[in-house]
């Protein structure tokens, strides 16, 4: 026998990952307590607010959500600084979506509910693309000196044939 769901709001309230709803012209509809906690805010502080006044100027995630607004895709993106206006900030995957039809396509992409999803990077996660970068820089070093190496001995040959 199937026990009644429960409601769409208690699942979102439930989630670890940070959930917000934002209107078409960025103003924040919603949002979930791991939202409230990233932010350092309560939703009735941020309710109504600019989700762009919360983060730090030239921010990845303003970009992303100014992209879903104007062409109504989804984007994603890995593993970034999350900056925030106050100074703090998270490594995070954030998701951004558009949400249902614009209400009035006028052309100009300003129509629609954007949902933005954040999750923050374990530390595992952030271990595991330390290790990679610092795999790679590795990698360039031993490419550079197998470089001077190989540049090394014609020009010794050189050196050694003009004496």
């Amino acid at each position: 026998m199937l026990t009644a769901a429960p409601d769409a709001t208690a699942i979102l309230d439930a989630l670890p990952s940070s959930v917000l709803v934002l209107d078409a012209g960025g103003s924040i509809l919603s949002l979930n307590p791991a939202a409230e906690q990233l932010f350092s805010a309560s939703a009735g502080q941020l309710a109504g607010r600019a989700f762009g006044d919360l983060l730090a100027p030239h921010s990845t995630l303003a970009a992303l959500v100014r992209q879903v607004a104007l062409e109504r895709v989804s984007v994603s993106e890995y593993g970034f600084a999350l900056a925030l206006a106050k100074g703090r900030g998270a490594e995070v995957d954030a998701h951004v979506l558009p949400m249902g039809e614009p209400q009035a396509d006028t052309g100009d992409g300003d129509g629609g509910a954007i949902l933005v999803l954040l999750h923050r990077c374990s530390i595992a996660q952030r271990l595991d693309r330390h290790l990679a970068h610092r795999g790679s820089a590795r990698s360039i070093a031993a490419l550079a000196q197998t470089l001077a190496h190989e540049v090394k001995n014609p020009l010794s040959g050189i050196r050694g044939a003009a004496q």
